[in-house]
């Protein structure tokens, strides 16, 4: 033992072995409410143009 450290043996962070998808599904979430809010408008829009006249 020279009382040095050896970085051979110490672990990487958690987060290098087990990263998080916190930001894939906020943007997944974030592209589903677009998505359905421009079905909505589409819909409203399809709608009454059938059955204002």
């Amino acid at each position: 033992m020279t009382g040095h450290r050896d970085n051979h043996n110490e672990l990487p962070p958690r987060r290098k072995l087990h990263p998080s998808y916190r930001g894939a599904w906020t943007k997944r979430f974030y592209v589903t409410l677009v998505v359905l809010f421009a079905s909505l408008i589409v819909f409203l829009i399809t709608w009454f143009s059938l059955y204002s006249m």
